[in-house]
Formats: structure tokens, C-alpha cells, sequence
């Protein structure tokens, strides 16, 4: 040994981590799954998840929040922005919410179900209802929904929701708590959820200020049931940005297979432009790219007429 670089000698560890792998699934019915059984409740044959029992989001649902890409971090359940809320509901008492005063730009929160067998399904799907509001004439936040098939280790997408989706109840000021006609539904399937190990993600995706978003009754089973169940007695037109400085665009909901006019009157009730005539083909139907530019500034009224009478009406600025 070459003593005069010998300066003694380095104790060696290793160290080993175990990790246990939960994700099961763990929950099979016949042509529905539940979420919740203790929460459930029949409705046409189906079964609902109404998140009435704040218990069951440490049991069957998992709160994470995001970071952006190239960051590390624990998940912190406690600073997500998903929370249980009582007092708001499309129906009960209860649902989550998504709390604009907790957002920070850049993050996303996300909301992770139980494993599930959906094997034995012919077209499995699962089926939400949603309510949220912009604070600016720009909503820009977006809802995304994944399904994993391998515990988490990959996650494929599902569906959005769009911004305008997520601001469907329009522009509110003030803190937004929903009415009973500011719900929205939407369905969501894809064949690869035909599998016995199925887990579901809602993960809240913030890309500036926003109002509060609400997420209540969730449902997963046959595509048919929950279609049979879907809200679509809800018509209601959204129109983004208001006011607008001239390019807007008009969404209207819950009047699929309708013909309908939809036009621009001015407050005399003269009809200035006419937007658009046709069939309503999904029950989120966009207009897009309206070009309003050249009509002096001030108040307008978009009408949505259906068999020679107006079903919707909704106010215009023009800035």
C-alpha cells in the first residue's frame, strides 16, 4: 500500500426502498360500478356518486396537486385546490369544488379514483356533472379526464372539458355558487375501458384566474344507462368573451338534433346580423370566429330561435 495517499478508510451503506403496489380493482355490479356504495342511490337502474360523505375522499378518491414540468415534489393533499363543499350540489347537499382563491398558475390538482373492473361491461363509460365561472371575459382554465389501466403508471386521456366549458355558467364577479340550471352533464367513454383494472383521473389544468368549478355525481357503468340518465332539459347559451371588442364566439347547450336560428338583435329588437341556421349536431355546439368589428359599440342580444319561437336569449356588450 502507497502509504504517503492512504488517509484511512470509507464506511460503505446502502440503503433500499420498498414500494407496495394497492391498486386493485375493487368493486364489480352488474352493468353499473359504484363508486361509492355507501353513497349510492338507484335512479333508472343506475347508481350515483354523489360525494354527500366527505369520508369517502380518503377512502375512494385520491387529492394530488401537480407541478410543472422539470419540477419535483411530494403530493400535497392538503394544499390541493380540490375540496369538499356543503351547500353546493346539482342535487343533495354536497359535491367538490375547485377553489379560484387557491389556484396557482402553471400547477395542476388532480382528483384520482379506486381501481375498478370494468370487464364485464359491453361499453363502459363514465358520466359527470360540472358547473364553473370565468372572472374575466377570457376563461383559460381546462378540465382533462384520464383512465389507467396499469395503477398509475401511465395515464391515457379520456375527454376535456374546454375553457368555455369550464366557465359554462358565463362571467361572475363575485364568488360563484351555482344554480340549479347552471349544471352541466357530459358522458365519456373510449373501448380500452373494457378491462378489469380501471382508474379514473380529473385533473384541473391552470392557465390563469379563474372563478370557482364544481364536480358532483359521478357515474360510471354501460354507456347506454348513462345516457338514458344525462341531463339535457338544460338549453343555455354562453357567449365568450363578453364584452367583446368585436371577435366572440357563442356555445350553446343541451339542443342536440334542433334546428335553430341564431341571431344578433339590437335593443329595439331589430335584428342586425344574422349568425347562424342549421342543425344542432352535439349538446356543446360551438359557434366560432364571430366577427362583430365593425358594429358601433354598445348593447346586443343574441336569440336563439327553434320553430318560430325564442328559446334563449342572452345579453351582448360590444366595447
Amino acid at each position: 500500500m502507497d502509504t504517503l495517499f492512504y488517509r484511512g478508510e470509507a464506511k460503505q451503506t446502502t440503503y433500499i426502498a420498498y414500494f407496495t403496489n394497492s391498486c386493485a380493482s375493487t368493486t364489480v355490479k352488474e352493468s353499473i360500478i359504484i363508486i361509492s356504495p355507501s353513497s349510492s342511490s338507484n335512479n333508472v337502474g343506475s347508481y350515483t356518486y354523489d360525494f354527500e360523505n366527505v369520508s369517502e375522499l380518503s377512502t375512494d378518491w385520491q387529492i394530488t396537486k401537480g407541478v410543472p414540468a422539470g419540477d419535483w415534489s411530494f403530493n400535497a393533499i392538503e394544499n390541493s385546490s380540490w375540496e369538499w363543499v356543503n351547500g353546493v350540489a346539482v342535487s343533495g347537499s354536497a359535491g367538490l369544488m375547485i377553489d379560484k382563491d387557491n389556484l396557482t398558475l402553471g400547477e395542476t390538482d388532480e382528483l384520482i379514483s379506486v381501481a375498478y373492473d370494468l370487464s364485464a361491461l359491453t361499453s363502459p363509460a363514465i358520466k359527470f356533472s360540472y358547473s364553473g365561472a370565468s372572472l374575466n371575459t377570457f376563461p383559460v382554465n381546462q378540465v382533462n379526464v384520464y383512465y389507467s389501466d396499469d395503477c398509475g403508471a401511465v395515464w391515457r386521456p379520456l375527454g376535456s372539458l374546454t375553457n368555455v366549458q369550464v366557465a359554462n355558467a358565463g362571467l361572475y364577479t363575485t364568488n360563484f355558487r351555482p344554480t340549479t340550471d347552471e349544471w352541466s352533464d357530459t358522458v365519456m367513454t373510449k373501448t380500452q375501458l373494457k378491462n378489469d383494472n380501471i382508474m379514473f383521473k380529473f385533473e384541473y389544468v391552470i392557465n390563469g384566474s379563474s372563478n370557482n368549478f364544481y364536480l358532483d355525481n359521478v357515474m360510471i357503468g354501460e354507456e347506454s344507462d348513462l345516457m338514458i340518465v344525462e341531463n339535457t332539459t338544460s338549453t343555455r347559451v354562453s357567449i365568450y368573451p363578453n364584452p367583446t371588442d368585436g371577435n366572440t364566439f357563442i356555445e350553446l347547450n343541451n339542443l342536440a338534433d334542433k334546428e335553430v336560428e341564431v341571431k344578433l338583435v339590437n335593443i329595439l329588437g331589430a335584428e342586425i346580423m344574422h349568425l347562424f341556421s342549421g342543425e344542432i349536431v352535439s349538446n356543446h355546439y360551438m359557434i366560432n370566429n364571430i366577427d362583430l368589428s365593425h358594429l358601433e359599440t354598445g348593447i346586443y342580444f343574441v336569440k336563439v330561435v327553434a320553430g318560430g319561437n325564442i328559446i334563449m336569449t342572452d345579453k351582448l356588450i360590444l366595447k
